[in-house]
């Protein structure tokens, strides 16, 4: 007895020894086992002798400790059962598997005894490790079960169908971006946008992404587009569009259906501003030529004075200031000048001078009282030795002239010869005059001696100096501009944003539009609110202060002070002060009853257009599974009836069947090709890879059916390769019969197919989804028959064939119709490859899928491998098929292949 105890005790400091770390846990083979075998005895025989020994010796060693029991002996008698289960019925922890431990009081092998026994994650609960961060009846702790329909996160319950920090799946936090994130069926949602924010992609992926207060395309909501009209710019401004108009542009009817509709640089009764009228003026036509009021003068008149005020006020026909044109003086030297019909001639030569030579440019060039070859007339030549005094020969000068230069003059007033010989008196834009031997000038028509000083002769131009302007010292004045003269008026050129709204240039531009209710934004534009005292700020008017008992609710200028606090049930007393569904305002105060449209149905207000327990009119209940729209009951729409609850497309398998139903299914957007289409339902779909997609509606259709592609719920998708098909009511390009067919080829990615009801009653119908993978290469339209296509491989592998395909391919792919034949497929690169091709069909319905490396053996050509010869039956009716030109082993390059399809 002694011994056995010390061979349990071995036994049990032997198990303890296997809990070490880093000791091996596995049991060995059972020693009774190997002895029946060396006795050859089959597993499962009667005990044996050794076996009698053993029971008796476990019943000694039991009864020491515990009273004796039949449970007991059976545990411990060594049968076949203990030799091939070792976990019931133990002597050590050798006995035991993985984990276990051997409990030497029941001689069974037990999961753990404590934490220790168990991983980093792990708790010992009940003798086995488990997994409190994930189990769902241990979550956290031993025996801490979750809810039917929560899952164990981390430790802890979580409800994943609602709980937007693990939604769908522990760790799968819902973004709540600008916003509230919210969880419902397991999927992310919106809950609620911060002010100013929206979720317009409709996508809880990103969270509410759009600044409503600042985005034109989303301003003060989703999908409310800014929209900016001819001629101008627009803004999104604290969720208010506001639009500016481009330089040179007004909006002078205040309409925003036709945006900034005037041209102010042209238009001559907004010129440089809305409401700057031309004024016509006399003999003329007002005009308006880069924002400046000018005259279109009748003709044989002129605006001589510059101002389109006067209108044409001179007649060109017989003004010899203006012969024919302003400014154009009719004058000519030494005499004067005659204007007939616009035509300037000579008139009368002065005293003592004559036109000798008939040119009339020179007027009058002859002195003939001092010219000896005209003396007193044009030709009269004075004798040798006499000379022309007086207009008279002779042979000296009369009294008071002095011979100068062959000529007697008198020094006293001649401009030639002023107080002496040679002493001419002449300057600039002016006329030389002597008198008493001293010169003199007459300044030239619109030229002014301004400084007094005959040396610099008329300096100042009176017609355009504006510190001049029509007479010494009238400078013109220029407030908020730039002063101008012009034909001796002055006049001014406003700098922005003043306008000269009086037309008077005496007080310059006068008039600020940006801050001028009397003008704001134009001249005579009127800032007037409803219910409120304007104001004008940045050009545009806005509310200064709302009439008692009203208030500016939207803050929005455009309507005034809109909300009557007295009555309006939304700001009842103030703004968003909204009255309870059985109130309504009255005197600023919400006082009870039902508002419209709400109805009163015994003691419940209740809108009768959409309560399905009063539908129409009160007690009009809808039948069970109906719902109530505009009054009438009718079948609840679809859970896919809007794109946010879009029904997934699993892409397990190369073909999905889904059965789709349009009844009681809203019209939710437009389809991108024939008429707008009707009712709608949703599908999803997302790649991991690049991959033609298809899906026809040929299996019995319930009704007349349309199918198109999105690339969000808000965007259509565009054709992506030719030949593709993204839209179709139909039977697709080709097909003949009822039903749709779309087919492209698309990146990875999310994307949504819609079914629509084309024309007259929705129904049920059957959606035929097919998906193959498109590789990384090119992707071409495969035309029917005998075709011989080429090209090059190159870049990266896109998907691999299961023949060893795995260089970079390319793809050729095209679609059957439903009234499609079976038939044999057949293509080959021999002797149009120099490398290790590999050819591989893929087809939607799975039938008739082929691969093919080297080709060895007929029908292929002797020798072709290692390029390859594939051969295949294709299945009947609608689909998608694919055919692969791969390299085996990364191999590429340059290709043929011809090919034979249905």
């Amino acid at each position: 007895m002694g011994a056995r105890w010390a061979l349990l005790g071995a036994v049990w400091l032997f198990g303890c020894t296997a809990l070490l770390p880093g000791t091996d846990r596995r049991a060995p083979p059972d020693a009774d086992a190997s002895q029946d075998a060396l006795e050859g005895s089959p597993p499962g025989d009667a005990p044996d002798a050794m076996d009698a020994m053993d029971a008796q010796d476990d019943t000694t060693a039991a009864d020491t400790s515990t009273a004796d029991s039949a449970a007991q002996d059976t545990v411990l008698v060594d049968t076949a059962a203990t030799d091939t289960a070792p976990e019931v019925g133990c002597r050590s922890n050798m006995d035991c598997v993985g984990m276990a431990v051997c409990d030497l009081m029941t001689g069974r092998c037990a999961g753990c005894r404590s934490d220790l026994d168990c991983g980093a994650r792990e708790a010992c609960c009940g003798g086995q490790c488990l997994d409190t961060l994930g189990d769902v009846r241990n979550c956290g702790a031993c025996g801490r079960a979750c809810a039917a329909g929560e899952a164990c996160c981390g430790g802890a319950c979580a409800a994943t169908m609602t709980d937007a920090r693990n939604c769908g799946g522990c760790g799968n936090v819902c973004n709540g971006v600008n916003g509230t994130a919210s969880c419902a069926g397991g999927r992310c949602g919106i809950m609620a946008c911060n002010a100013g924010f929206g979720d317009c992609d409709a996508d809880p992926a990103n969270g509410c992404e759009t600044a409503t207060s600042a985005d034109p395309a989303n301003c003060g909501r989703c999908g409310s587009r800014c929209a900016a009209g001819a001629n101008q710019m627009v803004t999104c401004a604290a969720g208010v569009c506001a639009p500016t108009c481009n330089a040179g542009f007004g909006d002078c009817d205040r309409s925003a259906a036709n945006g900034c509709e005037v041209d102010t640089r042209a238009t001559a009764a907004h010129c440089g501003g809305c409401g700057v009228a031309c004024p016509a003026g006399a003999n003329a036509t007002a005009a308006c030529v880069s924002s400046t009021c000018q005259a279109r003068c009748n003709a044989g008149v002129g605006d001589c004075d510059g101002s389109a005020a006067h209108g044409c006020e001179t007649a060109l026909g017989g003004d010899a200031r203006h012969c024919g044109g302003c400014g154009v003086l009719c004058g000519f030297p030494r005499a004067s000048g005659v204007c007939a019909g616009g035509a300037c001639g000579l008139g009368l030569c002065s005293v003592g001078f004559g036109n000798c030579d008939g040119n009339s440019a020179n007027g009058c060039e002859r002195d003939l009282s001092a010219d000896n070859a005209n003396c007193g007339l044009c030709g009269r030549a004075c004798a040798a030795g006499q000379v022309c005094s007086g207009g008279v020969c002779g042979t000296v000068c009369m009294a008071g002239q002095t011979l100068c230069g062959g000529r007697c003059v008198d020094p006293v007033t001649d401009p030639a010869h002023c107080g002496r010989c040679g002493n001419a008196c002449a300057f600039p834009n002016a006329t030389g005059t002597c008198a008493a031997g001293a010169c003199g000038l007459t300044c030239t028509a619109g030229f002014q001696n301004c400084d007094g000083m005959t040396g610099n002769g008329c300096e100042v131009n009176i017609q355009t100096d504006v510190a001049h302007c029509g007479r010494c010292g009238n400078r013109c004045p220029a407030v908020n501009g730039v002063a101008t003269c012009a034909a001796e008026t002055c006049g001014v050129t406003c700098t922005a944003p003043f306008l000269n709204c009086d037309g008077s240039s005496v007080n310059g531009c006068e008039v600020n539009p940006q801050t001028d209710a009397a003008h704001c934004g134009g001249c005579g534009m009127v800032c007037r609110l409803a219910n409120a005292t304007a104001s004008c700020r940045a050009g545009g008017c806005v509310v200064a202060r709302c009439d008692a008992g009203f208030d500016d609710c939207n803050a929005s200028a455009a309507d005034g002070c809109e909300a009557n606090l007295n009555t309006s049930e939304s700001h009842c007393g103030r703004c968003n002060n909204r009255c309870s569904l059985l109130s309504v305002c009255s005197g600023g105060a919400c006082t009870g009853r039902c508002l419209r449209p709400l109805t009163l149905c015994g003691s419940s207000c209740v809108d009768i257009n959409t309560d399905e327990a009063h539908c129409g009119g009160c007690g009009r209940a809808c039948v069970r599974g109906q719902v109530c729209t505009s009054g009438v009951c009718g079948a609840a729409p679809p859970a896919n009836d809007t794109c946010t609850g879009a029904a997934d497309i699993p892409l397990t398998a190369s073909r999905v069947t889904l059965s789709a139903t349009t009844v009681g299914a809203t019209h939710s957007l437009d389809a991108p090709c024939f008429a707008a289409g009707l009712g709608d339902v949703f599908y999803r779909f997302t790649l991991t890879a690049r991959e033609y997609v298809y899906a026809d509606t040929f299996t019995s259709p319930g009704f007349t059916t349309k199918l198109f592609f999105l690339s969000s719920c808000t965007a259509a998708l565009t054709s992506r390769t030719p030949g593709d098909n993204v839209c179709d009511a139909t039977g697709g390009l080709s097909c003949a019969g009822p039903g749709s067919q779309v087919f492209t080829v698309l990146p990875a990615g999310t994307y949504y197919l819609v079914l629509q009801v084309s024309s007259g009653s929705a129904g049920s119908a059957t959606i035929n989804f097919q998906h193959l993978p498109a590789g990384a290469g090119d992707t071409t339209q495969l035309l029917p028959g005998s075709t011989a296509p080429s090209g090059a491989t190159s870049g990266s592998s896109g998907s691999s064939t299961t023949c060893g395909g795995s260089g970079p391919e390319d793809t050729f792919w095209w679609v059957s119709c439903t009234a499609t034949a079976a038939g044999a497929f057949t293509a080959s690169t021999c002797s149009r490859a120099t490398w290790n091709t590999v050819l591989a069909v893929r087809n939607g319905t799975g039938v008739g899928d082929a691969c093919n490396n080297d080709a060895v053996s007929p029908p292929a050509p002797s020798g072709c491998s290692p390029q390859s010869y594939l051969t295949a039956s294709l299945g009947s009716g609608a689909g998608l098929h694919v055919l692969y030109v791969d390299g085996f082993g990364g191999a590429t390059g340059v290709y043929g292949v011809a090919v034979t399809r249905p």
